[in-house]
C-alpha cells in the first residue's frame, strides 16, 4: 500500500517535474564473498534468449562489473565465476484513486456599509438619502469528488553468480513506475544496484533516481 501511495503522489506532482523517476527495490545476498578477484563471464539465464536485447544489457552489466573491479573473461573457459543475467517487463497495472476539487461561488453577505446619495423627491427637489450596501463574498462553497487513474509497469533484473557449482551472490532489483520502457529502466535499476553486487543488503532496500540524473547519464555513456 505504501508503494502504491508513493507512486500516486509522484503522479500527482508530475506537473512540477517532467523527468520520470525510477524507484528500485533492491535485495542482495552474498556468501561473504570477495568479488574483486573474480574473473567473470556473463550468460543469459534460462528465461532469457541470447539476442540483441541481451547483448545490450550485457554491456551495461560488464560496465557495472568493471566499476566493482571485477575482471571480465572473453570466453567461459577463462572464467572462474559465471553470472547469469535475467530481466523482465510485465504488463501495465492500472491504479485508481479519488481526489477532491474545490467548488467556488457566492459565500453570502460578508459586510455592509452605509452610503449617501442624491435623489429627487416627489416635488423634484434634490435630497440626500442614506442607503445600506451589502458586500458579498466569493470563495469555496464545497467540494466535488473525482476518480483518477495511472498505470505502472513492473520490471525486474537479476544477477546470479555461480562458482564451483555454488551460488555465491545474487542481486535482484525490482521497479514498478510509470515509465514503460525497459531499455530506459534497466540501466537505472542496474546503476542503483551496482554498489550491492557481491554484498548483502540485509533486507530489501529502496533507492530512487531520476532518468536525467548526471551520474546515471555518466554511467550510461561510460560503456
Amino acid at each position: 500500500m505504501k508503494r502504491i501511495i508513493g507512486v500516486m503522489i509522484a503522479v500527482l506532482i508530475a506537473g512540477c517535474s517532467t523527468t520520470p523517476r525510477v524507484t528500485t527495490e533492491i535485495d542482495a545476498l552474498s556468501a561473504s564473498y570477495d568479488t574483486s578477484s573474480d574473473v567473470v563471464y556473463i550468460m543469459p539465464d534460462k528465461d532469457i534468449s541470447d539476442g540483441l536485447q541481451f547483448e545490450e544489457f550485457k554491456r551495461y552489466v560488464e560496465h557495472a562489473f568493471k566499476r566493482t573491479n571485477m575482471s571480465l573473461a572473453k570466453d567461459i573457459t577463462e572464467a572462474d565465476t559465471v553470472v547469469y543475467l535475467s530481466y523482465a517487463a510485465e504488463s501495465g497495472q492500472r491504479h485508481q484513486y479519488t481526489y477532491s476539487q474545490p467548488v467556488y461561488g457566492d459565500t453570502g453577505i460578508e459586510s455592509s456599509r452605509t452610503v449617501k446619495e442624491k435623489v429627487k423627491d416627489e416635488d423634484g427637489n434634490t435630497v440626500v438619502r442614506e442607503k445600506t450596501v451589502y458586500d458579498r463574498g466569493y470563495g469555496i462553497i464545497g467540494h466535488t469528488t473525482h476518480i483518477g487513474s495511472y498505470t505502472t509497469w513492473p520490471m525486474r533484473l537479476r544477477l546470479r553468480a555461480i562458482k564451483d557449482d555454488k551460488e555465491v551472490w545474487v542481486v535482484v532489483a525490482v521497479s514498478n513506475d510509470t515509465t514503460n520502457d525497459l531499455r530506459q529502466v534497466f540501466p537505472a535499476m542496474l546503476y542503483l544496484a551496482t554498489p550491492y553486487i557481491g554484498n548483502s543488503t540485509g533486507q530489501k532496500i529502496e533507492r530512487v533516481i531520476k532518468l536525467d540524473d548526471p551520474q546515471l547519464q555518466s554511467f550510461k555513456q561510460g560503456l
